[in-house]
């Protein structure tokens, strides 16, 4: 498989999970969401899920939809996005749930985010 596309499947992945991520916070993953939230973030827990959610929900739709050039600025933003959550995931690890295993990977979605936009 040539490096272009194998770059191009992982981004369309990473984007189509995080609209999915995004849905989920806001609907039927909320509480779980909620739960992963660190207490000292000073809005509230469903307001950080919430706004969390549509921020994954824009990032996934520009990894998916962007081209040429806007990729590089897409995947800076979503690295950026990727270290204020790493908080929640770290908190998500304990945890027992069904998203474990995928918060418990955000330094491999971090770490992509400079390889995958391409230019």
């Amino acid at each position: 498989m040539e490096k272009s596309c194998f770059k191009k499947i992982a981004r369309c992945g990473l984007g189509a999970f995080l609209v999915v991520a995004g849905i989920g916070h806001l609907t039927f993953a909320r509480k779980e969401f909620q739960a992963q939230v660190p207490d000292w973030v000073p809005i509230s827990k469903d307001d950080t899920v919430v706004y969390s959610g549509f921020a994954e929900i824009a990032l996934g739709t520009a990894l998916l939809l962007a081209r040429g050039k806007q990729r590089a600025a897409v995947g800076k933003i979503a690295a950026a996005f990727f270290v204020a959550v790493f908080p929640g995931n770290i908190l998500n690890i304990g945890m027992v749930s069904d998203w474990t295993a995928m918060g418990s990977a955000l330094p491999v979605y971090f770490s992509s985010q400079y390889w995958l936009p391409g230019r």
